[in-house]
Formats: C-alpha cells, structure tokens, sequence
C-alpha cells in the first residue's frame, strides 16, 4: 500500500523522475544495523551501491563491497547511515520543489478592470534589486572554464596520482572520491583555473563515480551514469600512470615533476607553468608514512611541501596544539589554484588551510584583503551574452568550447 500511495501522489503531480516504486521509506535514520531493515530496504541498499551478500562460518549474513570484501560491523554502519541520508536528502529536494509550486500568491493583491480584461497588481510589491551578475551553470560554465584554459598560457597543471587503491579501504576510498569532486567544484568556481589530471584513474576508486545519488531506484540505464559524465568534465581522467602519459613532455624537459608530500625537505617557493604538481590521492590516517617521498625518490622526480610554517605558527591565544601538517587531496589543491590566483601564500594559506590545525598566520590579513578571498569565477556580467544556450546551439560556438 506505501509503494502504490507513493506511485499515485507523483503521478498527480507529474513528478515521475525522482521517486520510483522500488523505494524504501526513508525517515529510517534509526537504522543502523543490517539485521534491521526490511527485505525491500536490504535489495534497495544491494543495489544502490554494487554490494553483496554472503554467510560466514557462523551462517550469519555479511555484506561485500564491490571488491568482495567484508564490511566491518562499524563499516557498514556507517553505510547505511550515509544510504538513507541521500534518500533523505532527495525526498526533501522533491518536496521543496512541491512547495513552491504550490505556495501562496503575493498578499495584498487587488484586481484592475481594464476592458475586457482583468489584471491583479500587488499593492506593495518586493523591491526588486536590479543584478549585475549572473551564475553560470553545466554546459555554460563549463564552456565558460575551457574558454579560460585555452586564453591562459600560464594555466598550472595538477595531478592526482590515483595509483593508491590497494592502500586503502572502502571508506578510504570513498573519502578520495569526495575530494576529488570537491576540488573539481573549486577549480571550476576559480577566477583563473588550472588544468587538472587524475592518472592511473581506475578500479575501485573509479566505481565510486557511478551515480548514486538515484538512490534505491538506480537501475542499469543509470547504473553507469556517473562515469559518462566525466567525459564532459573539464577534468582528465586517465587510466595511465603520469609517468607514462607524461613520458614525452618528461624526456623533452618541457615538463617537470614536482611531487608533493609533506614529508619532503624543501618549500614550494611559487606556481610555474613548465611543473607538473602531483598530489597523492590517498587517506591512509598516517598508516603509510613517507609512502610517496620513497615513490618520487624511486622515480627521480622533484618534491616539495607547501611552505606552511613559513607564513603560520600554532595559535597560542586558543592554546591549540600542533598537529602533523597533513592535510586532505582538496586542501593542497585549493591551496595551490588560490596561490597562482592571488600570487600570495599568506592569502592562499589563510583560504584554504584547516584551522582545526590549530595553525594562524604569522602576519594577519588585513579587513579588506579577507574580503576578497572568494571565488566567484562561475559568475558572469549580465551583458555578456557569449555563454547562453542560444550560442550553445551554435554548432561553430559548440565545438569552439566543447570540453575535452
């Protein structure tokens, strides 16, 4: 009876798209455990994330990752709890967008005759504020971001080096994948982009970009919807290892590989064109340490660490201790697209570096210059009529900036 309730409501809304009839209840947050959930919610679950099931020597079931790899008990706790929070999450997107298309009208509305017709005229209407930006989004922002990239000969290049899927557990795995979305959301967001690489892109880490945000109704016209997409990400995926894609560019010094790692002796002086900066995609909680200054000293290449006690000291004020300065694959990437934007570490560190660290800058920012750390590279003049979808239908305008 829920499922055919369900079904009746979106037909009589007309919004068919987001809940299909295979979905499970969703306010179930006080489910944790497998043993809880329904046998619908169990194939919902399977299904959402490529899972399987299994019995142990004690004829117990146990649930495998795409790898076939048992889920701890804490592990899959912590599965299922982020399964229903993205269940939630769409069923309160649907619902929102219910409500406002039935909100009320305007108050204080009176009715004008004029003629044969009859027009409503709010007696006190909102100011209205007149815009001088506008926010591009999907095709257009992504066309906007490639025009930058080829305008700008001095765009940066970074890599992710995604060889570590075998250091890493599933939720591990899972954290990397959750960076690398956000770091992409940052570069496309930056006034001035950088070109951006994942190599050896492949295996576990890779399924991670299935689209799962369908929820419990993913089925296998969509099941791989996720991965097409990052076709038109203006992002590389490759599936080589960056010594091997960059093989030439290396042998002909026209590019140089700077590693970084924190563990390397020297500092980041500055952001140049000719260096490749490869950042390690891996959270391993300190389990591999010096694992990627042994792999760049192992290949001959450069490393280097950003230059953070340079600019920061512990903040004695709050009385913080200093941790171990490792910060996440999102972190170091939003630290160096800010610094070849702002071409100030001071800016780029106090933008992008965790204070949970405890760390503060040696020489604060000033009012003003706090106010100008932001990124609004997504934003565009209300005159500039180049990204729309008018010039998208353009055959010249789309190949010009399709994505690569």
């Amino acid at each position: 009876q829920h499922v055919m309730s369900m079904a009746e409501e979106e037909e009589n809304t007309g919004d068919t798209q987001h809940i299909q009839p295979t979905e499970p209840e969703h306010q179930n947050f006080g489910k944790t455990k497998w043993n809880q959930l329904t046998e619908i919610e169990k194939a919902a679950f399977l299904k959402w994330g490529n899972y399987s099931v299994t019995t142990n020597d004690k004829h117990e079931e146990v649930v495998c990752d795409e790898t076939n790899k048992t889920f701890s008990k804490k592990g899959l706790k912590r599965v299922i709890r982020r399964y229903f929070a993205v269940l939630n999450k769409k069923r309160n997107k649907t619902r929102n967008r219910r409500k406002r298309r039935t909100s009320d009208p305007p108050t204080n509305v009176t009715e004008m005759s004029s003629g044969d017709t009859t027009e409503q005229k709010c007696d006190n209407p909102p100011p209205t504020k007149k815009r001088k930006y506008r926010l591009l989004r999907s095709k257009n922002l992504r066309a906007y971001v490639q025009d930058k990239l080829k305008q700008d000969a001095g765009a940066p290049h970074i890599v992710l080096d995604c060889r570590f899927n075998e250091l890493m557990d599933n939720q591990q795995t899972v954290s990397v994948a959750t960076q690398i979305r956000q770091l992409y959301g940052v570069n496309m967001k930056a006034p001035k982009p950088a070109h951006v690489y994942a190599t050896s892109f492949g295996g576990v880490l890779k399924a991670q970009f299935r689209s799962k945000s369908y929820g419990a109704d993913t089925d296998d016209a969509h099941e791989n919807e996720g991965l097409k997409n990052l076709s038109v990400w203006c992002m590389n995926f490759i599936a080589e290892p960056l010594e091997t894609h960059f093989a030439a560019e290396i042998e002909e010094k026209q590019k140089e590989v700077v590693y970084l790692t924190a563990d390397s002796e020297h500092e980041l002086s500055g952001i140049e064109s000719d260096k490749l900066y490869v950042i390690g995609a891996m959270v391993d909680k300190n389990r591999h340490k010096g694992h990627t200054l042994r792999l760049a000293q192992q290949n001959g290449w450069k490393t280097a660490k950003l230059p953070i006690l340079k600019y920061m000291a512990m903040d004695e004020e709050n009385g913080k201790q200093q941790s171990r300065l490792v910060i996440t694959v999102n972190q170091v990437f939003t630290i160096l697209v800010a610094m070849y934007n702002w071409n100030d570490w001071r800016k780029a560190l106090q933008f992008a570096f965790p204070s949970r660290k405890g760390l503060v800058l040696k020489e604060k920012l000033t009012d003003h210059e706090l106010q100008t750390l932001v990124f609004n590279g997504d934003q565009i003049s209300v005159h500039n009529n180049l990204y729309t979808k008018a010039t998208r239908n353009d055959g010249n305008q789309e190949n010009s900036t399709a994505p690569s």
